[in-house]
């Protein structure tokens, strides 16, 4: 699992939450380790579906063909979901009435 940097450049991130979903089996899921590196063994023939997230990204979708016997080697990059911010302000009377006093009075959220 990867991040992309300004420079281009691919930063591991662990800690991703993978699930996979093949034909014929129950969807399995995984978290990505210290390298940013997942394992799915023992999985039938044919096409199955990654779908990598964790929050305050994009999720990573990747279908791979699962041949008999082999390893397939998979590398899913991670974006950054877009971040709202919204702040709210309220003036009041200052008690001294020297003027008006702005205070803000909620916090951001996130939106995808």
């Amino acid at each position: 699992m990867s991040l992309p940097e300004p420079d281009g450049q691919a930063v591991v991130v662990p800690g991703v939450t993978l699930s996979l979903t093949c034909a014929g089996m129950e969807p399995r899921s995984d978290t990505s380790n210290a390298l940013g590196q997942f394992r799915f063994a023992d999985l039938p023939a044919g096409a199955c579906s990654i779908v990598a997230e964790l929050q305050g990204f994009k999720s990573a979708v990747e279908t791979v063909a699962v041949k008999p016997g082999e390893t397939a080697d998979i590398a899913l990059r991670l974006d950054l979901e877009a971040l709202h911010v919204e702040v709210n302000v309220v003036g009041s009377q200052d008690p001294d009435g020297e003027g008006v006093r702005s205070r803000p009075m909620s916090s951001g959220s996130r939106r995808a």
